[in-house]
């Protein structure tokens, strides 16, 4: 049977903040495999449960926060009085402070880094809470729902804010568990989260730029064989596959929020051949550059 997969058309009004809190009381009923479009940030606020992912189970706790991205097939299983937020999101929503929030070791590792190594490590780098934390992370759950629902004067405004500071919140603590010294130095998974943070890092800033396999190999200092076998375990792609999908993220971006002519947007966006990012932009969404933006323009 196939995954059901959940579209943000199905969550998100057009032309407003692609962002909605969920509360979910799965009680002790199962979750079935499901994927989704979007960000969904997970925060674990009551009972007991087993998230099935990656082919493996792990245990849930009230205090677990995690992120799971688009195209993740995931369940919930064994629940017990289970209670939840979902915090669904597109990029868009957080692309004014990206590049600052991008800055923050605790952020690019929970949110940029980790989701390409799960099928490797699981949910291991799950973040469990303290109680403070826990406390003021409800509250801007809560006050994220609460203003997306009154829909004030300013309300997309005062929720991206709050949804802000939850991803700060969440990558402080990450940092601090880090230096805490709670992930340790030995772990096997350290080394490679170290080459995949700086690859990652090298392609978010150069992505308009030529990057060849042979650049990043030598960044890694790897063989451009073995460091592609390397990549392609920890993130299900390989180098080129990954440098595509960036190009073609930052290219919906443009394509949604300005009316640059396509070939500009090709340009910007690292594919110096118009006719080729048109072929992979097919390939990808199933459609034009020029048509999926007459349906996701801003």
């Amino acid at each position: 049977m196939a995954t059901r997969v959940l579209r943000a058309s199905s969550y998100f009004e057009p032309g407003r903040l692609p962002l909605r809190v969920l509360q979910a009381h799965h009680g002790d009923n199962t979750i079935a495999p499901h994927a989704h479009d979007f960000i969904e940030l997970v925060f674990f606020a009551a009972g007991r449960s087993v998230h099935e992912y990656a082919g493996q189970r792990y245990r849930l706790e009230p205090g677990d926060l995690f992120i799971i991205h688009p195209g993740e097939p995931h369940a919930y299983v064994h629940g017990k009085g289970v209670k939840v937020f979902n915090c669904l999101f597109l990029p868009e929503a957080i692309l004014p402070d990206l590049e600052y929030l991008s800055r923050m070791e605790g952020f690019f590792d929970l949110v940029m880094v980790e989701p390409f190594f799960r099928a490797e490590a699981g949910l291991r780098d799950a973040l469990h809470l303290d109680a403070a934390q826990r406390v003021r992370a409800e509250e801007l759950l809560r006050g994220m729902e609460r203003e997306l629902q009154a829909q004030s004067p300013g309300y997309e405004a005062a929720a991206r804010a709050m949804l802000i500071q939850l991803l700060v919140l969440a990558a402080r603590f990450r940092h601090e568990v880090d230096r805490s010294g709670a992930a340790s130095e030995s772990d096997p998974l350290t080394e490679k989260r170290t080459l995949i943070r700086d690859c990652i890092r090298f392609v978010e800033e150069h992505y308009a730029e030529q990057i060849r396999l042979e650049n990043l190999a030598e960044r890694a200092y790897l063989s451009p064989e073995y460091f592609s076998k390397v990549f392609k375990r920890l993130t299900s792609q390989t180098p080129i596959e990954f440098i595509t999908s960036l190009r073609l993220d930052k290219a919906k971006q443009l394509l949604s929020t300005s009316s640059l002519p396509v070939t500009e947007i090709a340009q910007r966006t690292g594919f110096h051949d118009a006719n080729y990012f048109s072929r992979q932009f097919r390939k990808a969404e199933g459609m034009s550059p020029a048509s999926w933006r007459r349906q996701n323009a801003s």
